[in-house]
């Protein structure tokens, strides 16, 4: 999820929260009020009637051109001394000839003849309610309002502060070939933490080009100044051969041999993989893994059969993936070496090809191998001499620098090793 979502959902949460209940708080609020309004009209109400009901005036008829409403109750003296008591009730309306709902005022009161009284006032509530109506729906439409000018007010400021991150996330996205010079990224009007983290990423690109420039020179001079003398021994000791040696004497000079092969190839696997590590192979093409396979079947066929392996291809299904065309043949290689080099004699190697994968499968050790461990550098099975813990490291490397997967199984005695994407 991008952080500018991350922002809005964080602040919008707590913020609906908040306005909701201000505005569940407001209804209420206002609607005690609109019940103080009426209860304190009542009061007035009932004091003036009081009022000239004790002093002998003329208390005024029900019919007062208000909607307003009361009856006295004679009621024992005993009785007086409950004080002033508001309900909400049904009341009967006489010129209506029916039950309404109303707030109802009771008070009991002694007139100067000692006689007790009950005072009851009532007026319709159907205007509250009305009132109470229009609260509560300008109440929702006020929270929806508030809630989304906020939204459109927090997007608009998080979009806009946050612009010099989006210019600095895909300023990094273009810099997939760091080996070339990055143009500056611009740093004005922006935060001073933007600008501090603008120029550390700047800074931390220049410093990895850097880096690559010295590793790519290192790689060859590297590859230069031990594969020279390599192949100058190889060659002095081929020529030692041809002079006239004791039989002891050539074996030596032929395990010698095989010593020096066997660091050249270790030099060259080790330079492979530190170029595919540090991301010197940049060109990526659509290779059919499907024809690949073949081709290098049959190129790797006699060695196979040097130690009665059978190579089948069972499934040959097109798989095309964005590669480049020399790593992918490393890769397909390795594989196949990697099956060969474990492998038993007489034993099997199996390969798939299909729209889901490339599986390469071989007989070998009765018991799986470590799955932590099987990709990491100069590992390998005890015992086996023939492999320099390279192999599928490199392959490891290949498929992590092209967005590919790669997974180890152990099945019906099969080592199994799967491609995919």
């Amino acid at each position: 999820m991008k952080l500018s979502k991350q922002i809005l959902r964080r602040i919008l949460i707590p913020v609906t929260v908040i306005v909701s209940l201000w505005t569940v708080g407001f209804y209420y609020a206002m609607i005690d009020e609109v019940e103080d309004e009426v209860d304190d009209s009542l009061d007035l109400y009932a004091e003036q009637i009081i009022r000239k009901q004790l002093r002998g005036e003329e208390v005024p008829t029900e019919d007062n051109a208000t909607n307003n409403s009361f009856f006295f109750e004679e009621i024992a003296p005993e009785e007086v001394g409950r004080g002033v008591r508001y309900r909400d009730e049904n009341i009967w309306i006489e010129s209506k000839n029916e039950f309404e709902p109303a707030r109802v005022l009771r008070v009991e009161y002694i007139d100067a003849e000692g006689k007790g009284y009950r005072l009851t006032v009532s007026t319709p509530t159907i205007e509250k309610t009305e009132v109470a109506r229009a609260i509560l729906l300008w109440s929702l439409l006020l929270c929806i309002t508030l809630i989304a000018l906020i939204t459109i007010v927090i997007v608009l400021v998080v979009r806009h502060s946050l612009k010099p991150l989006d210019r600095l996330v895909k300023w990094l996205n273009e810099r997939k070939d760091i080996s070339t010079p990055a143009p500056p990224l611009a740093s004005k009007n922006v935060a001073s933490e933007f600008v501090t983290l603008n120029e550390a990423a700047q800074q931390y690109l220049e410093y990895s080009r850097v880096q690559l420039a010295q590793q790519k020179e290192f790689v060859a001079n590297a590859s230069h100044e031990i594969q020279t003398p390599i192949a100058i021994s190889t060659n002095r000791l081929e020529l030692l051969l041809n002079t006239p040696l004791s039989e002891e004497q050539m074996g030596e000079i032929v395990k010698v041999l095989h010593t020096l092969e066997h660091i050249s190839e270790l030099n060259k696997s080790l330079l492979l993989l530190t170029k595919i590590e540090s991301g010197q192979f940049y060109h990526s093409e659509s290779v059919d893994i499907s024809s690949l396979v073949t081709n290098r079947a049959e190129v790797l066929g006699e060695l196979f059969a040097h130690r009665n392996i059978s190579l089948s291809i069972d499934k040959c299904e097109q798989l095309v993936v964005d590669i480049d065309a020399g790593l992918a043949r490393v890769m397909v290689d390795n594989l196949l070496r990697n099956a060969f080099n474990h492998n038993v004699s007489g034993g099997r190697v199996i390969v798939e090809v299909g729209a889901e994968g490339l599986t390469v499968a071989n007989s070998g050790a009765d018991e799986p191998l470590d799955a932590e461990r099987i990709f990491t550098r100069f590992y390998h099975s005890p015992g086996n001499d023939n492999s320099n813990g390279l192999g599928l490291p490199i392959v490891a490397a290949i498929v992590n620098r092209y967005g590919l997967k790669i997974e180890y199984s152990f099945a019906d005695s099969l080592h199994k090793f799967r491609v995919y994407k």
